[in-house]
């Protein structure tokens, strides 16, 4: 099984930045796209036209789909870490979004969808290890593996990501 290191044992979900985690820049990524995209084409449109030009490169379409994978598999590894309410919030969550995905956005698994995707994950990467000094491989292990990670309550959880 894997480990958690030493300066991050003991982490809670007040220690965490929610910009240290992917999912939030995959969840700005797609609201970015996807105001501009209806905008550009209108509602009536959606999912229906492809983008065009700077627009078609910025599509977060595969990495939705693949950091949904990704988080299925955080699932399996932490499942007996993590209570009930967050397993069924986050993957509503992800539902949700590729739900919203599905009826709005192309499908486009172009190389510069692909590139512009990696690029995103790249500016993640850096941001975590060299601005931050946060190992993201560790991270998500200690978040996943640590029961003491999640408050007791889905309320608790709620007032301290979202400050509700």
């Amino acid at each position: 099984m894997l480990d958690c290191p030493d300066d991050l044992k003991g982490i809670r979900v007040t220690d965490i930045n929610p910009t240290y985690l992917y999912s939030y820049w995959i969840t700005i990524h797609f609201i970015g796209y996807a105001l501009v995209y209806l905008a550009l084409h209108g509602v009536a449109n959606a999912g229906k036209l492809s983008a065009e030009g700077w627009l078609k490169w910025l599509n977060p379409y595969p990495m939705i789909i693949i950091g949904t994978i990704i988080q299925l598999l955080f699932f399996i590894l932490g499942a007996r870490a993590m209570p009930i309410y967050f397993i069924l919030g986050v993957a509503g969550w992800k539902l949700a979004l590729i739900l919203l995905t599905l009826a709005i956005l192309p499908v486009d698994w172009s190389p510069s969808v692909a590139i512009c995707n990696l690029a995103v994950l790249g500016c993640y990467l850096v941001y975590m290890i060299w601005w931050n000094k946060i190992n993201p491989i560790d991270l998500y292990i200690c978040i996943e593996t640590n029961p003491n990670y999640y408050p007791a309550t889905a309320s608790e959880f709620l007032q301290i990501r979202f400050g509700i």
